[in-house]
């Protein structure tokens, strides 16, 4: 007979087997890796010790500063984009309006929709030849000339931050909708009875009542969109001239197009250690805020 607690690891066991498969392995491998020379290019050298070497050539090449900005601006706007959005829409469908179901309902259709299949819709609708949103914006008389929205490198990662704008705004919209759902019918009363106009209950009673809220849905976005690969691969592929190659598609392109396995492993490492500090301080942050 089992006693409770081996019944118990017992039941445990096949989620830590599959946390051990798919996670602790392979990052204790790109660990081990990201100090060894793994140059698929030069197999004699493969698994060659060489201690921080790969971490010292990505700092002094200035290559990770760069992908890394490209990122913080890629994420900030992002993230700024979705929240406002999402706040606009849920306090517009949180009144008493008519078809508000149904409007809730469309406003969710982005993230349902696969992300390769959005990146594959943007990259027809923004084409420069035959594109949706060009025609529709040359009729309007708001451009004289097709542009190459995706192709352009002054317009590409302004493009690629709406359209990761519009796929993901509806978690924040969502999250943000059930936060005003929340906030007591009383207080924004008392405020109007004190004379508090719209601006004055949204500032004084709505966002401190859902602080904690927004504090969550800040954080998850901002690690979500520092994390996006699919969205930017499928409409630019990093390009043009890198003004899109955030960190993720630096550390594919390393790995699976230059075959440095061991600068990508480090490149990872590196990015897992910022986000892991992020992530530190965006909790305790939510905590404090929580306590």
């Amino acid at each position: 007979m089992l006693s409770n607690v081996q019944f118990a690891w017992l039941l445990v066991l096949p989620a830590l087997l599959i946390l051990v498969v798919i996670v602790f392995y392979p990052l204790v491998r790109t660990v081990l890796t990201s100090f060894q020379k793994y140059d698929l290019t030069s197999p004699s050298d493969i698994l060659k010790f060489v201690g921080l070497k790969n971490y010292t050539s990505i700092l002094i090449s200035g290559e990770f500063v760069g992908r890394l900005a490209i990122t913080l601006k890629y994420s900030a706007g992002a993230v700024a984009g979705q929240f406002a959005l999402g706040m606009i829409f849920a306090l517009l469908l949180n009144q008493k309006i008519r078809g508000r179901p149904f409007f809730r309902a469309i406003f969710l259709m982005p993230w349902v929709i696969p992300t390769v299949v959005c990146a594959l819709l943007w990259t027809w609708v923004l084409n420069v030849q035959y594109g949706v949103f060009n025609f529709i914006l040359r009729k309007i008389g708001f451009i004289d000339q097709f542009r190459a929205w995706l192709g352009d490198p002054a317009l590409a990662l302004y493009t690629v931050v709406g359209v990761t704008i519009w796929k993901w705004f509806p978690f924040d919209f969502v999250m943000l909708l059930a936060g005003l759902q929340t906030v007591p019918p009383d207080l924004l009363d008392a405020a109007a009875v004190d004379g508090a106009g719209t601006l004055g209950k949204f500032f004084h009673v709505t966002l401190p009542s859902i602080r904690n809220i927004i504090s969550v849905v800040l954080m998850l976005t901002l690690i979500w969109s520092f994390q996006e690969f699919t969205m930017i691969w499928g409409t630019t592929k990093g390009g043009p001239m890198n003004v899109t190659s955030t960190l993720t598609i630096h550390i594919y392109r390393t790995s699976f197009e230059y075959f440095r396995m061991g600068q990508a492993s480090a490149l990872g490492v590196l990015w897992m250690l910022f986000l892991l500090f992020f992530s530190i301080i965006s909790v305790r942050i939510g905590f404090r805020e929580l306590s």
